[in-house]
């Protein structure tokens, strides 16, 4: 008995000076000490549970893997152990394993909102939104953890649901204000519906890391506000730390357009091309450019080789129409229509197309005849 007793006051001492060490950040110590005690034979589950965090926290996954399913055994399948058995699998990025683990606990413990709200996040990372969003709301009942406000927000975002998305994530930014994830994704959400003076005033906060990202957010609200000077200092500096961004670079040259420099904004663009010559898009760009300046020869030009290079692009096709409308080409622009008609999906854009053409042509029952066509009132 007397020797039950020592062992019994040795564990304890194990477990307060493990305690200790965690609390002053000695997690390899803590982790040494952790060992000695699951070596007796009298370590308990809990012990298991906690050298597996341990390991967790030094990223020891396989580690940590074994100590969380010794726990499982020993405690006969506590569900709160099977928990831990997924977050070690999703922390080593086998999402789909972790998935199954949180799976078995949510069908054994319906009101495990750990496992809920983890189970959510492999739903959001995968871009199922709405199935991640109904595991949020389940939290909603207990926790009120800012991860699970900021993870609904993105579910939102994710859905094109803007101000659903702010109203979350101003949620979890007030829980944590100097979150910087949550500012930045609050940000983002104000940036959506088009608040640009209030993203721009929460993203100010953020400026200290040298993060691009946060410099381009910044970009596109000054540009967004007429501010394109301002705009095209913040992409500079995005492209300072991202030198090859090429989203970047073209919003970038946009700004600088606006701004009333084409020069640049083309040495950009064709910059771009000469590293990736048959970029549609970039043709798309630099034709809207030389139209912007009027010099529709070269517009002309560039949209056809964009077109000729994706041939069933709708968006470089219509730009290309709108701007041989500009010259009063309508039979040029006739032709792309007919081209446009042939692609199926395509048909209800060259109608509206058509119809632009027949009334500025003061053809105005063709143009509604071609109207009724495009809305399928035919």
């Amino acid at each position: 008995m007397l020797e039950v007793i020592k062992d019994r006051v040795t564990l304890e001492c194990y477990r307060g000076l493990t305690l200790i060490y965690r609390l002053m950040g000695k997690n390899e110590k803590a982790q040494d000490v952790m060992t000695n005690i699951i070596q007796k034979e009298r370590a308990e589950e809990k012990d298991w549970w906690l050298l597996g965090r341990l390991y967790v926290k030094s990223k020891k996954w396989e580690h940590a893997y074994n100590a969380f399913l010794h726990a499982v055994q020993q405690s006969g399948g506590k569900a709160k152990y099977i928990y831990w058995l997924g977050q070690v699998e999703e922390y080593a990025g086998y999402e789909k394993t972790a998935e199954s683990y949180y799976d078995e606990v949510i069908n054994r413990e319906e009101d495990f909102y750990d496992a809920m709200a983890a189970k959510a996040r492999i739903l959001l990372n995968r871009n199922a939104y709405r199935e991640a969003l109904a595991y949020y709301e389940c939290c909603f009942q207990k926790k009120t953890d800012p991860e699970v406000y900021n993870g609904a927000g993105l579910c939102y975002m994710g859905m094109e649901e803007y101000f659903h998305a702010v109203r979350y994530l101003k949620k979890a930014l007030s829980a944590k204000p100097d979150n910087e994830v949550f500012c930045f994704n609050y940000a983002s959400a104000l940036l959506k519906i088009g608040n640009y003076r209030q993203a721009l005033a929460e993203l100010q906060q953020l400026k200290r890391n040298e993060n691009p990202l946060v410099y381009a957010a910044m970009g596109y609200c000054y540009g967004e506000l007429g501010l394109f000077a301002d705009g095209i200092r913040q992409y500079e500096k995005a492209l300072g730390l991202s030198p090859h961004d090429v989203e970047y670079l073209l919003n970038q040259a946009v700004l600088y357009v606006k701004n009333g420099n084409s020069e640049r904004a083309l040495q950009i663009l064709k910059a771009l091309l000469q590293k990736n010559p048959a970029d549609p898009d970039l043709y798309n760009n630099i034709a809207w450019i030389y139209e912007e300046a009027q010099a529709y020869k070269e517009a002309e030009d560039n949209y056809y080789r964009g077109l000729t290079l994706s041939s069933g692009n709708q968006q470089i096709a219509y730009n290309l129409i709108c701007c041989l409308n500009k010259q009063g080409k309508y039979l040029e622009a006739m032709e792309v229509i007919h081209y446009l008609e042939n692609n199926p999906a395509s048909a209800q854009l060259a109608c509206s197309c058509l119809a632009r053409i027949y009334e500025n042509l003061g053809a105005d029952k063709a143009a509604v005849d071609c109207y009724n066509k495009a809305l399928g009132l035919d």
